[in-house]
């Protein structure tokens, strides 16, 4: 499982089920606070609370890998809480959509009666998923007033608690290698540990965009185009450096994950990215954690 503190301001009266609360609430914050574990969740909740205590209610979420989410605890001292608004007028708003995993941008003109709602909206439009995230959002020129809402890149999708396409575990494949290595006896608990770990990176990272290129092996690179072939290299070596491809403008150097066999569930000691994280390779490996797989 995985867990996440979110923050959110309730409108429309003090209730005390808050796990049933987002009809008429808004996300003003989905902080990158991913807890491993639920007691630390907890300690993290509380922690964030304390540093916000006038204003929004905190609450530590569950997010199961099929993409479900459950809320596990709420803390409310201190928030602020406001009548239901009137509804609103509608507004038409001109959203553009970039990919993740290219270079495509999507463009929507959605009518909603806030900036949070059209971003939702057109994310909705293009069918959804973790691949698009808001690049630009404006009011439409043939609306009154028209203004310029800076986004920042913000994902929609990560803070409505809305389910996108989650990535599912795959299995280790057989190697040639293991039957070498273990011809008459048995793997050991970190070995398999590590296989898991392997594999289902290599699929997390393939799942977001990028593709095995090649194992450095401490002397020289040796090319691997899928995942056998680089795991073939990999456990055959104490440690490794496995490089990644994705064709992403203006980078030019390929991100690199190094992993250190024997160390279980530890075994990605390190990663390498571009700068100011130009691809998105960092907030990817953040989000995969190697404990799902123990």
């Amino acid at each position: 499982m995985k867990y996440r503190i979110q923050i959110q301001q309730i409108f429309g009266g003090n209730w005390s089920n808050f796990a049933d609360a987002t009809a008429n609430a808004e996300w003003l914050q989905c902080d990158n606070i991913k807890p491993r574990t639920r007691a630390q969740g907890f300690a993290a909740l509380e922690k964030k609370a304390n540093e916000y205590s006038n204003g929004a209610p905190h609450r530590l979420v569950m997010i199961r890998p099929s993409g479900s989410w459950e809320v596990i605890e709420t803390i409310t001292r201190g928030t602020a809480y406001f009548p239901a608004p009137e509804a609103p007028a509608m507004v038409d708003y001109v959203v553009t959509l970039k990919s993740t995993y290219s270079h495509t941008t999507k463009v929507h003109q959605v009518e909603a009666a806030s900036a949070t709602d059209a971003g939702q909206k057109a994310i909705a439009a293009q069918g959804g998923g973790a691949e698009w995230v808001i690049a630009d959002l404006q009011i439409s020129p043939a609306s009154p007033a028209p203004v310029v809402i800076p986004m920042g890149g913000y994902d929609f999708v990560d803070c409505t608690g809305q389910t996108s396409p989650t990535f599912a575990p795959v299995a280790v494949p057989e190697l040639k290698i293991d039957a070498l290595l273990y011809a008459g006896r048995k793997m050991q608990a970190n070995a398999k540990i590590e296989r898991r770990i392997v594999a289902n990176l290599i699929a997390y990272l393939a799942f977001h965009g990028w593709t095995v290129s090649s194992v450095y092996d401490g002397e020289e690179d040796e090319p691997a185009s899928d995942m056998v072939s680089a795991m073939e290299l990999i456990f055959n070596l104490d440690e490794a450096r496995l490089y990644f491809f994705k064709d992403v403008e203006g980078v030019r150097h390929p991100p690199s994950v190094y992993i250190v066999l024997g160390n279980g569930v530890d075994c990605l000691a390190d990663w390498n990215y571009a700068k100011d994280d130009a691809d998105g390779f960092n907030r990817v490996m953040e989000g995969f954690n190697t404990e799902d797989y123990v």
